[in-house]
C-alpha cells in the first residue's frame, strides 16, 4: 500500500477522533451537527484509503484541500496551535496523495463485502452534503449559554457567576437608535465586515463573555456591516461607515440617546480590554452591585 493512503487514512482518522472528543470552541453546543458529518467523512475516507478504494484518493486530495483552507481561516483568526497542526497535516496529505508513487496503489482493492463498499461511498457523500446543509440552516448566535461554573473569555467578577440563557442582543442602527431615544439609554456600535479577521475573533470571544453580555444588556448593543446596501429602519451600512468616517473593522463607538459620538476606538478588544474601555466611556453604567445569580430568559 502506498504511503500517501496510510499517511491520509490516520491523519483523517486523528481529525476525526479530535472532531469527537475535542471542540472548535467553548460554546461549541451549536456546531455538533456540522462536527458529527465531517467525522463521518473523515471515517469513510479514511477507511476506504486502507481498502485501496480508487476514489477514496481522490476524494481524499479534495477534502484536504478543503480542511488546509479551513485551517488557514481559523489560523488567521489566533485560535490556538490546532488550526497550524491541521494545516501543516492537510498540506502533507494533498502532496502525498497527489504524487502518483505515494498516492496510487498498484495492487488490487482489497477484498471487501460489497455491501459494506457501498457503506462507505454513501457515508463518505452524507458527510459531506450534511457538512453542506448544516452550515446553511445552522444558526451560530453571536452570545453563547453558559451554566453554573463556566465563563468565556477574561476571568471577571461576573464570569463566576450564574447566568442562564443568555447572548448579545444586537439591534440595528435605526431601531437602537428610536429605542435608545425612547429609553434614555446610550448606545454601544459595533462596525464589522465579512472579510474582517479581527470581527470574527471578537464573535468567538469577546461578545462571548458573559461579562461583556451582562454589561450590553444595560445599554442598546447595534451591529453594523459596513458593506450592506440594504435599508434597515431608514440606514443602511455603507451610508452609516460613511456618516461616521469608518476606515476600518472591527471599529467601537459609544452614542449618546440622540446619536451623538460619545467615545470610540478601533482594532480588536478581549473581554477585558471592551470592559475597561465601556466603563470609561460610560460613567456609572453600573452603580449598584448586581445580585449573585442572574436569572435571563432563554431567548
Amino acid at each position: 500500500m502506498p504511503f500517501g493512503a496510510i499517511y491520509g487514512a490516520l491523519f483523517f482518522g486523528l481529525f476525526c477522533l479530535w472532531l469527537v472528543f475535542g471542540s472548535l470552541d467553548t460554546a461549541a453546543g451549536s456546531l455538533l451537527a456540522p462536527r458529527l458529518f465531517l467525522g463521518l467523512l473523515s471515517f469513510s475516507l479514511g477507511t476506504s484509503l486502507l481498502l485501496r478504494r480508487r476514489w477514496a484518493r481522490w476524494g481524499g486530495a479534495s477534502f484536504a484541500v478543503a480542511l488546509a483552507l479551513l485551517s488557514l481561516q481559523l489560523a488567521l483568526l489566533g485560535l490556538g496551535m490546532a488550526p497550524f497542526l491541521f494545516l501543516l497535516g492537510s498540506l502533507t496529505a494533498i502532496g502525498l496523495l497527489m504524487f502518483p508513487a505515494t498516492g496510487v496503489s498498484r495492487a488490487p482493492e482489497r477484498p471487501v463485502a460489497p455491501r459494506f463498499g457501498k457503506l462507505l461511498g454513501w457515508g463518505a457523500s452524507l458527510g459531506l452534503l450534511g457538512f453542506a446543509a448544516s452550515l446553511t440552516f445552522i444558526e451560530i448566535p453571536y452570545g453563547y449559554r453558559v451554566g453554573a461554573g463556566s465563563g468565556g473569555g477574561a476571568a471577571t467578577p461576573a464570569a463566576s457567576r450564574h447566568v442562564i440563557a443568555e447572548r448579545v442582543r444586537w439591534s440595528d442602527f435605526g431601531s437602537g437608535l428610536g429605542r435608545a431615544e425612547g429609553e434614555g439609554k446610550p448606545m454601544m456600535v459595533t462596525f464589522v465586515a465579512n472579510w474582517c479577521g479581527y470581527c470574527k475573533k471578537m464573535d468567538r470571544t469577546t461578545w462571548k463573555d458573559p461579562a461583556v453580555v451582562d454589561r450590553l444588556s444595560e445599554i442598546i448593543a447595534v451591529r453594523v456591516d459596513v458593506e450592506s446596501t440594504r435599508n434597515r429602519n431608514g440606514y443602511t451600512g455603507t451610508e452609516l461607515a460613511s456618516r461616521f468616517g469608518i476606515h476600518g473593522t472591527p471599529a467601537l463607538m459609544v452614542l449618546d440617546e440622540r446619536g451623538q459620538v460619545v467615545s470610540q476606538t478601533s482594532g480588536y478588544h478581549d473581554p477585558r480590554q471592551f470592559l475597561d474601555w465601556l466603563e470609561a466611556s460610560i460613567p456609572g453604567l453600573r452603580e449598584s452591585e448586581p445580585p449573585d445569580v442572574i436569572q435571563v430568559s432563554a431567548p
